[in-house]
C-alpha cells in the first residue's frame, strides 16, 4: 500500500471492503497492509470505512495498543542542506483502531517460503526453538501478552511446517493461563479493558 498514493490506496480499501461485505453478508472489522506496508494514509482510511483493528504495524512485539496515526517525518534529502531535514518525527496521536501487532519473527513466510522474500528452506526445529523462546520470554516478563502468529496456507501446508505447528500448539498448551482467540476476540479483549495492553507514544510537537 505503501507504493500508492491517497486516493489510489482508497480505491483498493474501499472496493475490498464492497467485496468482502457481500461474501461475508457483514462489514468487515480488520484489516492487514499486504506484505505488512501502510501508507501514512492506512489509518484515517480504516477508520472512514468503519474497521475496528488491524494487524499491519510494529509498534510492541506482544501487547495491542490504539495504533497511532503515522507521523510526519522530513525525508532526508543529501542534495540539501541538513538543517532542512534534520528535524524530529511528530508527535504521535491515538486514532480509534486497535493494533494487534505484526511480527516478522512470528511469520512463517520468512523461514518457509520459497522466493518472494522467503528462505524456504530453513530446518522447522531452529523456527520452533525461535517461536518457543519467544513465548517463554513473554510469559516471564508479561501479566498477558498475544502471541499472533502469521501463518499462510500455502506456506505451512507442507508436512515437516505442519508437524512444526502441532508441537508448538502442545508447548504452548503447557503453560497455564493461555487461550487460543481469532484476532478478532483480541480486539475484543481490549476494547473491553479486560487486556490492559500498551500505550505507544514518541515525537515531539513542531
Amino acid at each position: 500500500m505503501n507504493a500508492l498514493n491517497s486516493t489510489q490506496e482508497e480505491e483498493v480499501l474501499s472496493q475490498s471492503h464492497r467485496i468482502l461485505t457481500s461474501f461475508l453478508g457483514k462489514q468487515p472489522k480488520g484489516w492487514t497492509a499486504p506484505a505488512w506496508k501502510p501508507s501514512q494514509h492506512t489509518v484515517p482510511l480504516l477508520e472512514k470505512y468503519g474497521f475496528e483493528y488491524d494487524h499491519s504495524f510494529m509498534h510492541h512485539d506482544s501487547q495491542m495498543y490504539r495504533l497511532p496515526y503515522v507521523p510526519s517525518v522530513k525525508a532526508t534529502n543529501v542534495h540539501q542542506s541538513p538543517s532542512t531535514w534534520m528535524q524530529p518525527m511528530g508527535t504521535l496521536h491515538a486514532s480509534s483502531i486497535v493494533e494487534i501487532p505484526a511480527n516478522w519473527h512470528l511469520d512463517d513466510w520468512p523461514a518457509f517460503n520459497v522466493g518472494n522474500g522467503g528462505n524456504g528452506f530453513l530446518d522447522p526445529d531452529l523456527i520452533f526453538r525461535l517461536w518457543t523462546e519467544q513465548f517463554d520470554f513473554y510469559y516471564q516478563e508479561y501479566d498477558s501478552f498475544v502471541f499472533p502468529m502469521t501463518i499462510h496456507p500455502q506456506v505451512s501446508g507442507k508436512p515437516q511446517v505442519l508437524r512444526m505447528h502441532e508441537k508448538l500448539v502442545q508447548f504452548i498448551n503447557s503453560y497455564e493461563g493461555v487461550e487460543w482467540m481469532t484476532i478478532d476476540k483480541m480486539a475484543e479483549e481490549y476494547k473491553s479493558g479486560r487486556f490492559p495492553g500498551h500505550v505507544v507514544e514518541g515525537g515531539v510537537d513542531a
